[in-house]
């Protein structure tokens, strides 16, 4: 009687990404089902939209519950997990990481669950934790999918500049770099701007108008969408360009 009024409510609601709506099948529905996980899934990326971080995370979780098979399960909580680090919540995306890790079925499905390990290892105060766990990833995701990899090893670099490991910088910087080249778009300008920037900080004196090269290349507005404005500016701050 319950879910016939969940239903009800949900037919009479007409908009696909509305969490109302998909909260209301959710409640209609006996089991899992992917109907119900994907109307979840799609108000997720319409509250995350919105600024509604929190609320993303906790209907991707939800999301999963009601995933039938074990691939979609462990994307929506690997992608529950990094919504709950972007919403600040460390712990929760810790705990939904390992709920992920147990469910990934294949190799690919284990690497993306492993790249944001890493990242809440870096958001729980352990960068050599977090750096090692990234790069391993990174290593990984090259056997099938070089721009995954190339992405991963470029957010090992950060962790490397935060525990002042300047070398392993460089060098996990220049792994990326090489798998990226040729890519395009943001994920080769990101490896590009981080690694020119590790060589600067780095005091890589000979490479100084290789790292403004790759730099370069970065155009602010473009920065922004990767969060990668800090970078863009203090490296050329370091390069004294200040134009």
């Amino acid at each position: 009687e319950r879910r016939r009024a969940h239903a009800a409510i949900a037919e009479s609601l007409h908009d696909d990404a509305s969490a109302r709506r998909a909260l209301h099948l959710a409640y209609a529905s006996p089991g899992p089902s992917e109907e119900v996980a994907g109307h979840l899934e799609a108000s997720a990326r319409a509250s995350f939209g919105l600024g509604g971080v929190s609320e993303a995370a906790r209907l991707l979780e939800l999301a999963a519950r009601f995933s039938p098979d074990t691939g979609s399960r462990a994307r929506r909580l690997t992608e529950a997990a990094m919504t709950a680090l972007f919403a600040g919540d460390v712990q929760r995306a810790g705990e939904l990481v390992e709920q992920a890790a147990r469910e990934a079925p294949d190799e690919p499905s284990t690497v993306r669950v492993e790249h944001v390990r890493g990242l809440v290892e870096l958001w729980q105060s352990a960068p050599m934790t977090a750096y090692r766990t990234l790069v391993r990833a990174g290593e990984r995701a090259a056997t099938f999918d070089r721009e995954l990899a190339a992405g991963i090893l470029s957010d090992a670099i950060w962790p490397a500049f935060t525990a002042a490991e300047i070398q392993a910088a460089i060098a996990t910087g220049e792994q990326a770099y090489e798998l990226a080249q040729g890519l395009g778009g943001l994920v080769e300008q990101k490896a590009g701007a981080l690694l020119g920037s590790a060589l600067v900080i780095g005091g890589k004196a000979g490479q100084r108008q290789e790292a403004l090269t790759r730099v370069a290349r970065l155009q602010p507005e473009e920065a922004l969408l990767d969060a990668l404005a800090p970078t863009y500016a203090l490296t050329l701050i370091w390069l004294e360009d200040f134009e």
